[in-house]
């Protein structure tokens, strides 16, 4: 009995040796690893979040600010029109901030508003704008969000683009020269282009972004000469000069795109 007892023993103390396991120290380097490795996984997926945030952002911007300012270069430049030679078109308001104009559409020879008949064309009185409520300083330059570029139509306005911040108007003349705003009177019939600047602010702001870059919203030719020629700046006109303005967006993590061109008014002048 004894004897098999001390083999039971045996088999059992062989059977419990062979029983192999993690030490702490195994345990805790192979946590330290695994935490390592989880660390990196998630780094390298916030930053492709970031840069997808960040795509998306200025893709929507850029299909913004090109979709409005593609409709509103169209219709500045078929102000004046006038097929039928009453002379009843042409621009009507014209400061850094607001421009009205109206077209003969349909070549009836009268601008009317919409109603019957249906060949009547709604569109022949347009007035681009910021939403006053965001412009409160009427400066271009929006400081109340959410903000809106404007079109107008015979004093009903209407939403084009949400979060611009800044709209602004350069007028030229004949000669290329920048003329005094806002152009009034007799004035308005010497307008031949029109500079249009748009600033669209992206909805959200994104901590991680440094934006402290400059926004030039003045006449091309005009910095262009300032800057090759300091002393210029003395001596143009008042009005001239006070075009000449750069614009610091402030630093708040929004993401910003600037879209500036020339449209020449093909109906001025004629």
């Amino acid at each position: 009995m004894r004897a098999v007892q001390l083999d039971s023993l045996d088999e059992e103390c062989v059977m419990a040796g062979n029983q192999k396991g993690f030490t702490l120290v195994e345990i805790l380097v192979v946590l330290a690893l695994s935490g390592l490795v989880t660390g990196a996984v998630y780094k390298s997926f916030t930053a492709q979040q970031r840069v997808y945030i960040a795509q998306d952002q200025v893709a929507g911007l850029q299909q913004d600010i090109r979709a409005s300012l593609e409709i509103m270069l169209k219709e500045i430049r078929m102000a004046g029109y006038d097929p039928r030679g009453t002379d009843i078109a042409g621009f009507l308001a014209a400061s850094n901030t607001r421009l009205q104009f109206t077209a003969d559409h349909n070549g009836n020879g009268q601008l009317i508003t919409p109603g019957p008949p249906d060949t009547n064309d709604p569109h022949e009185d347009v007035t681009y704008s910021l939403k006053p409520e965001s412009d409160p300083n009427d400066d271009g330059v929006a400081t109340v969000f959410p903000s809106e570029l404007r079109r107008t139509v015979w004093g009903a306005p209407e939403s084009m683009v949400e979060n611009v911040e800044v709209l602004n108007f350069v007028y030229l003349d004949e000669s290329d020269a920048v003329m005094e705003t806002p152009v009034t009177g007799a004035n308005l019939d010497r307008i031949r282009s029109v500079q249009v600047c748009l600033v669209l602010r992206a909805d959200k702001a994104d901590r991680h972004f440094d934006n402290s870059r400059s926004a030039i919203a003045f006449s091309n030719l005009l910095r262009d000469a300032i800057v090759a020629d300091p002393s210029l700046a003395a001596s143009l006109p008042a009005y001239a000069t006070a075009q000449a303005w750069t614009w610091t967006p402030p630093n708040d993590g929004h993401r910003r795109r600037l879209l500036k061109t020339t449209v020449k008014c093909r109906n001025a002048g004629i």
